[in-house]
């Protein structure tokens, strides 16, 4: 990706955890805490540079940012109220994703668009090219079944020494698909969770 702390902090997402941080710790603490973070994330690009386009785009853009922004406020208030203010914070954007989704596969037509998209999206964002190792079982429009055996999101996450953030990235594929109109989401466990895979199944069910 390439693009500076600073820029990635920007992103519209934030919007919502600054004003959670805002309640908490008011404008100027916010702001100390956001400075802090863009100090931490900088040094995290710095070890980037060497992976793929693919795994960069989810170290980059997802992991690091959300580790430097975790590691600034537990700086002013500790790990535990840390932790609850980003499981809060990527509960309510992973929701407000699956909100989205939810609209646009309500349409029956939809829903076998949408698998056969995320067949496609999937297999490349969640693969090898990406820094995933993933076993695919079926992708078909009506049925996708894979496991993840290792995985960025976990491995980042220890790098950055906050490996109790990883399973929230978890939390956040069930929010997003555990809830669509007519597309069954399932998994008993992930990497992060302890578990020695992440399964992933979506099946069509109407």
């Amino acid at each position: 990706m390439g693009k500076p702390a600073q820029e990635l902090l920007k992103a519209k997402k934030y919007d919502v955890l600054i004003s959670m941080l805002t309640d908490r710790f008011g404008t100027d603490g916010t702001a100390a805490i956001w400075l802090d973070a863009e100090r931490r994330l900088e040094g995290f690009l710095k070890t980037t540079a060497k992976l793929s386009s693919g795994e960069q785009l989810h170290a980059e853009g997802t992991i690091y940012p959300a580790c430097a922004i975790y590691l600034a406020i537990a700086e002013r208030c500790g790990r535990d109220e840390a932790f609850q203010i980003m499981e809060t914070f990527m509960r309510t954007v992973a929701l407000e994703a699956g909100a989205k989704l939810q609209k646009i596969v309500k349409p029956r037509f939809m829903r076998r668009i949408f698998m056969k998209g995320f067949g496609v999206v999937g297999s490349k964002m969640f693969g090898e090219t990406a820094g995933f190792e993933q076993k695919l079982y079926e992708n078909k429009s009506t049925h996708l079944r894979m496991d993840i055996l290792a995985c960025p999101y976990l491995r980042h996450c220890i790098a950055a020494d906050a490996r109790e953030l990883a399973p929230l990235f978890c939390a956040n594929d069930e929010y997003a698909y555990g809830n669509l109109p007519g597309i069954e989401f399932k998994r008993a466990g992930t990497l992060a969770r302890g578990n020695d895979r992440c399964d992933f199944e979506l099946t069509l069910k109407g």
